[in-house]
């Protein structure tokens, strides 16, 4: 077996967010031997590979099975703790929200054993974000930001069908609430940042 084959699965549990350009370069591969491993691991059943969707362009995660998992001697990771497609995302918005000068906490109790993914605490006050991506809980994700007490709560969505979704769902609350509920895609939260630091390279 391959010696950076275990080093390779551990990475990826470590640090599921990290593209594969990312994740070479930080275990010291070249892109050529990076390669070779991620199709090994694949073949042999212990990784997966899901494709990102970005504006112009995409980003690519890898995931270890459970068979990857166990043969570094780990079990399943926690499913409230949510798949890697959607730790990508919030380690991006939390990156984003960290470079406007916010401070940045992940799974705040909301009640009823519940967490908020993201809790950002600026000058106005703080932002509560619940990152969709398919939608399983979504229901639960609306009424978590529903009870915090949060300047803003927003539904990020990873897809424009997360966001139709989204929106109905929102529509859907009592009409008795005076809580309001923002969804976006999950992308805008990150473009405001990149906008705002491309004003001011000009």
């Amino acid at each position: 077996v391959d010696a950076d084959v275990p080093r390779f699965i551990e990475d990826m549990s470590s640090h599921p967010e990290s593209g594969v350009t990312d994740r070479y370069r930080r275990l010291g591969l070249s892109r050529r031997k990076g390669t070779h491993l991620k199709r090994l691991l694949i073949t042999e059943g212990l990784a997966r590979e899901i494709h990102v969707p970005l504006p112009g362009g995409r980003v690519t995660l890898l995931e270890p099975t459970a068979d990857g998992l166990a043969s570094i001697g780990h079990s399943r990771p926690d499913p409230r703790s949510g798949g890697v497609v959607h730790r990508f995302w919030m380690s991006r918005v939390s990156r984003a929200l960290a470079a406007r000068g916010m401070e940045v906490e992940f799974e705040v109790p909301a009640g009823n054993g519940q967490a908020i993914d993201i809790m950002g605490t600026g000058e106005s006050g703080k932002t509560a974000i619940e990152i969709e991506v398919s939608g399983r809980r979504l229901k639960d994700s609306i009424e978590k930001l529903a009870r915090t007490d949060a300047f803003r709560r927003v539904v990020a969505c990873a897809s424009s069908g997360m966001v139709d979704r989204a929106r109905k769902a929102v529509e859907e609350m009592d009409p008795t609430s005076l809580v309001e509920i923002e969804v976006v895609h999950v992308w805008a939260l990150i473009a405001a940042r990149e906008k705002e630091t491309a004003k001011r390279r000009k």
